[in-house]
């Protein structure tokens, strides 16, 4: 999972929970109310001095045919609800908050490979319609710690690579 697939998901999750648009950012000709992704930050992380090597990879008959490397980030999204209307901006706001909120005990359910979700006060944000529209913004920020799980093939990896793999590998 990359941050654009993060993103994805997030925009889906929030599909299903508000009754209302969903966009990344803001542009010409938008409706009110809106949901949009107004920022996100990817960083990098090494999940307590991880190292990326996760193992082998197998074909269907167990044949050694790769490795897998786990690339672990941290990512927070700015969520912001957009409405002319103050009461409907809290509501939808608070359908947002209390479906993530739920989320946080098993952030697995979201995706396999999110592990770690938290739902925070909002943050500021500039989201500014064309033409300008007078919005309640009512903010949430999600973080996220997510895996990257990379493979690569014996031919790609090279033969010194595939001696450490093989090196690896310990049978009990």
């Amino acid at each position: 999972m990359n941050k654009l697939d993060v993103l994805a998901l997030l925009v889906a999750e929030l599909e299903s929970v508000v009754s209302v648009p969903v966009h990344t950012g803001t542009g010409e000709d938008r409706d009110l109310p809106a949901v949009a992704l107004a920022k996100w930050d990817t960083t990098r992380t090494h999940d307590g001095g991880h190292r990326n090597y996760a193992g082998p990879t197998f074909d269907e008959e167990g044949d050694v045919n790769g490795a897998e490397f786990h690339i672990y980030h941290d990512m927070t999204a700015l969520v912001v609800v957009l409405s002319d209307d103050e009461v409907e901006s809290h509501e939808l706001l608070a359908a947002i908050e209390e479906h993530f909120n739920f989320l946080e005990d098993t952030p697995g359910d979201l995706h396999a490979d999110v592990r770690q979700l938290e739902v925070a006060s909002g943050g500021q944000h500039d989201l500014q319609f064309a033409p300008p529209v007078p919005t309640f913004g009512q903010t949430v920020r999600l973080e996220l710690k997510f895996l990257n799980r990379l493979t690569r093939t014996l031919p790609e990896l090279g033969e010194d690579v595939l001696l450490n793999i093989e090196n690896d590998i310990h049978l009990t």
